[in-house]
């Protein structure tokens, strides 16, 4: 099972939509092991488990920062696209991949494995509508 390092210290913006990481964690891809890392860094910015309106009826189950930690580590990847091997070299990730390793962060994080398969399909489909599939 992949592995947390660190709780991030966070920052919600005045509305609650948005937060900002003061202190970041690591996340291991893959394997506890794996020497796979993303790195959410100080600066970097998150609207946690944000849903498109068709959707909203899920937050029922997870409120928007319950798994703040697993959407850091989503949004890292979309916008990097890319993870960081034991020497360092980034390492090219699909969009699929991304949203497969969303998947088993929430349950890294305690959510129950079939709403964590929810999700996936939810953040699938949104990529996918999106054209980023």
């Amino acid at each position: 099972m992949s592995e947390f390092t660190d709780l991030p210290i966070v920052q919600l913006s005045i509305n609650g939509k948005k937060c900002s990481v003061y202190t970041g964690f690591c996340y291991e891809i893959g394997n506890k092991g794996s020497r796979k890392m993303v790195s959410i860094n100080a600066g970097d910015k998150s609207d946690g488990l944000s849903l498109p309106w068709f959707l909203l009826p899920i937050r029922l189950f997870s409120p928007r920062w319950h798994y703040l930690k697993a959407t850091l580590v989503h949004d890292k990847l979309c916008q990097d696209l890319f993870y960081l091997d034991e020497n360092g070299a980034k390492i090219k990730i699909s969009q699929r991949d991304i949203d497969r390793e969303f998947r088993t962060s929430l349950i890294a994080l305690g959510m129950n494995k079939y709403f964590a398969q929810a999700y996936y399909y939810a953040v699938r489909f949104y990529q996918i509508l999106s054209g980023r599939g």
